[in-house]
């Protein structure tokens, strides 16, 4: 093992950097692993409905990045699209719905590939009773999901699920919809969130451990998070907000109950690195001497983290 030379953009080297060198930096650079720009304001790469009835998908125009995924520092590609690109979803099947990926995917011979090019394309799923999407292929950046029912014979904007991630905002921002009465005085305990108002990298699941903001494979780095409960009029005792790290305390924020209005207890994590698989959660404890709300909306209870390298 040894210093890689020279390092990026060093004007006098005598030498030209190599792509890899090159990808790195711009990994080092960019706060997502992976994610779409803003070339097409908010449509970069959107995938949509084509145009008239059809088994078909019209992704935009637009630029995303990817992390290459077939050896460890493979760095970061970035790549364009110029025009709407329609690509064909397979015919469905005749007993099972099944999920489809609609992917930009990153092709390099010297890490085996069969050729130095990039691709949107469609990974096509297994029909199933509850079917599940098909894994991600390496160095592919995933835009859409797609629901094919069984003997369906067009897809529809209400089956496409948009799983773009921005590259300034990887993350999550999950809340509650309807107010929650778990709390009881004395006990600390966990937020459940029935609500996403950004997830498009699937770092929640509204099913399987609510409660948690899981990092997605590849997503590791260093985060921010910021998390808040709202909790209903009472004037006893205090309240408190903390976040946890794979159940471990990072940032706790405590405040007096309020007189005659909503308490307020806002938390901030600051720059903590996460790895793969680490979950934050948002935890509420309060001492009024009973079973206390938090109030349900986006702005009142809620946890929201990013990348911020």
């Amino acid at each position: 093992m040894t210093e890689i030379q020279p390092p990026a953009y060093l004007e006098n080297a005598g030498t030209v950097n190599t792509a890899d060198e090159l990808r790195r930096a711009q990994q080092l650079l960019c706060p997502a692993p992976w994610g779409v720009g803003d070339m097409n304001g908010l449509n970069d790469l959107l995938v949509q409905q084509n145009t008239g009835s059809d088994m078909n998908v019209k992704i935009a125009r637009g630029q995303g990045c990817v992390r290459g995924g077939s050896v460890t520092d493979q760095g970061l590609y970035v790549f364009y699209n110029d025009g709407d690109v329609v690509k064909a979803i397979a015919a469905a099947d005749a007993t099972n719905p099944r999920i489809d990926l609609v992917v930009a995917q990153v092709n390099d011979t010297v890490y085996g590939a069969g050729s130095d090019t990039w691709a949107l394309a469609v990974v096509m799923g297994t029909p199933g009773a509850i079917p599940v999407p098909p894994a991600l292929p390496a160095s592919a950046l995933v835009l859409a999901q797609v629901l094919v029912p069984a003997l369906s014979t067009a897809v529809v904007t209400a089956n496409i699920t948009d799983r773009r991630a921005p590259v300034g905002a990887f993350g999550a921002y999950v809340y509650r919809t309807a107010d929650t009465t778990n709390f009881a005085s004395g006990v600390d305990a966990a937020v459940s969130w029935d609500g996403e108002l950004r997830d498009p990298a699937l770092f929640h699941d509204l099913v399987t451990n609510p409660t948690r903001v899981t990092v997605p494979t590849g997503g590791a780095g260093w985060y921010e998070a910021d998390g808040q409960i709202s909790w209903a009029q009472n004037a006893t005792g205090f309240r408190k907000a903390q976040i946890r790290k794979g159940g471990s305390e990072v940032a706790v924020h405590t405040e007096p109950a309020a007189t005659g209005i909503v308490t307020v207890v806002p938390v901030h994590m600051p720059r903590t690195y996460l790895a793969d698989g680490d979950y934050l959660e948002l935890w509420g404890g309060q001492a009024s001497g009973g079973n206390l709300v938090a109030k349900a909306g986006s702005s009142q209870t809620f946890l929201e983290m990013h990348r911020v390298a």
